[in-house]
């Protein structure tokens, strides 16, 4: 991890600073009588990971027993009916005990990070300003980034995490102003009240392409349409981004991303039917990732989306799902053009898979093709191998079923299979076989098939007797059965997959 920017360092301080003055001044500092509001979400977390293999030598990953918490403190203050600050920061977030991966640590956040002691780590995520004037909202500060359902933009907020959690979240420093621009044309009582237009410029604190902390420097202009209706939300969003990372690499490019959701109520069964759907296309270039074709550096072009639909039986507690989603891969690595796409790794698709296992595999891949023994200088972007638990290069069909028997309490049941959109190659092995694709196992040709998962979780929430304090426990399991794309020479595809998640969080 670089040193972190001296611009970072005050950031970080100031945030901190400004966050106590507005939150924790008197009311007497003020002429008005300020509205103080104070969400804190402290949760606990125990896991059992059972091994697995993430090489061609069969080595595994050595992480099967460890625990995670954070205690994030979200205020806000409204000092009148037009003028509102909120913050968010996270005190003790990450891993806190248990143990932690034996490699693949070099470049990848997760699974596990060994280059951060989490047990002293604070981080400011937000903390801006809100201004609701005449024509519009104006918002300036830092504060998180989300759209849609999550696949490109995501917070990590986690409201709507159904298996395991969010870790990570898009931050960034941002001029936002949203306005109803159709509203004087149409008047209060048509479309326009529903028609939102919101334009803004970012400089990106955090996400899954660069951090200011780590001397990366990304700007952003952002717009988006949004309707917004009772049954009805859908839209589309267009970011441009420019951004130089701490070498000096570049990335410049532009998302376009669709998304839309609704509900259509069925009465007569008491019931309602709901849509989904995000699509995201990536386009531009970027020096980061340099090929055989392309030594300066390739063009981009990523293709990313969901499609979810649902029935929902309200009156006997049931649901039932069916969720698919496609993140496209690279036929070809040493050609001009990266077709790589991968979900924001905050948006969760089952608990094994994607999260644990092919996190698991890329990192050691990428801490094997950076070594210097092996390759004698790391590979322009090999940094960027690693998934992160994102759903990457792949495409997969999760339906899924819930059962609420109860007021405070939910059952879910999912089954996950998944294949790779293109070959799911090694890159050192790829490389030493000149450029024929070859699996972490060594295989050619490496099969699609990546495997399935069945999980199963149990939620019970309760209050505490305080006015919204209220106890959140669950109880999650995963248990995933290795695709062809996991077997060796000898056709074995290793250990089956299992992972227990336990869930406590005190929210107020």
């Amino acid at each position: 991890m670089a040193t972190p920017t001296k611009e970072g360092g005050y950031m970080r301080t100031s945030i901190i600073v400004i966050l106590c003055i507005c939150v924790f001044a008197p009311a007497g500092a003020w002429s008005f009588e300020p509205e103080i509001n104070y969400g804190v979400d402290f949760r606990l977390r125990g896991n059992y990971l059972s091994d697995y293999e993430v090489d061609e030598s069969g080595r595994e990953l050595g992480q099967n027993t460890f625990g995670t918490m954070r205690f994030r403190f979200s205020p806000s203050v409204r000092y009148s009916e037009t003028l509102r600050f909120g913050g968010e920061i996270d005190l003790l977030s990450g891993q806190n005990f248990g143990q932690k991966p034996q490699m693949g640590t070099e470049y990848a956040v997760f699974p596990g990070n060994n280059r951060t002691d989490f047990t002293k780590n604070v981080d400011p995520r937000q903390l801006w300003v809100e201004w609701q004037g005449p024509v519009g909202l104006l918002r300036v500060g830092q504060m998180g980034s989300l759209w849609g359902l999550g696949i490109m933009s995501n917070d990590g907020e986690g409201k709507d995490t159904v298996w395991g959690d969010a870790y990570f979240g898009d931050i960034v420093d941002r001029i936002l102003f949203a306005t109803k621009p159709l509203l004087p044309i149409l008047g209060e009582g048509g479309i326009g009240q529903n028609i939102v237009l919101a334009i803004g410029a970012d400089l990106v604190y955090r996400d899954d392409l660069g951090s200011l902390l780590d001397g990366d420097k990304a700007y952003q202009g952002i717009v988006s349409v949004l309707y917004l209706s009772e049954s009805i939300t859908g839209g589309f969003y267009i970011a441009y981004r420019d951004q130089e990372y701490d070498n000096g690499d570049t990335l410049v490019g532009t998302a376009y991303d669709v998304y839309g959701k609704a509900e259509l109520p069925l009465e007569a069964i008491g019931g309602a039917i709901g849509f989904a759907v995000e699509g995201v296309i990536l386009q531009g270039e970027t020096s980061r990732i340099r090929t055989e074709g392309a030594p300066a550096g390739v063009d981009v072009l990523g293709v990313g989306g969901v499609v979810r639909a649902g029935l929902e039986l309200r009156n006997i507690g049931l649901g039932i799902t069916a969720e698919a989603g496609y993140a496209s891969g690279d036929n070809d690595s040493n050609d001009e053009t990266s077709r790589i796409y991968a979900f924001d790794p905050d948006y969760n698709v089952g608990l094994i898979l994607f999260e644990e296992v092919l996190a698991g595999v890329s990192a050691v891949a990428a801490e094997t093709a950076g070594d210097t023994d092996r390759v004698g200088y790391p590979p322009s972007g090999v940094e960027k191998l690693p998934s992160n638990g994102s759903v990457r290069n792949a495409y997969y069909l999760f339906p899924t079923v819930s059962y609420s028997p109860l007021d405070r309490l939910l059952m879910n049941l999912g089954f996950l299979s998944a294949w790779s959109d293109s070959p799911f190659a090694d890159p050192y092995l790829t490389f030493k076989a000149g450029g024929v694709p070859r699996s972490f196992k060594g295989i050619y040709p490496p099969s699609p098939h990546l495997g399935y998962e069945v999980d199963a979780s149990v939620q019970y929430c309760v209050g505490l007797g305080l006015e919204s304090l209220r106890l959140k426990a669950g109880l999650q399991y995963g248990y995933f059965v290795p695709g062809k794309a996991f077997e060796d020479a000898d056709g074995d595809r290793g250990n089956d997959v299992q992972k227990a998640l336990l869930k406590l969080n005190i929210i107020w």
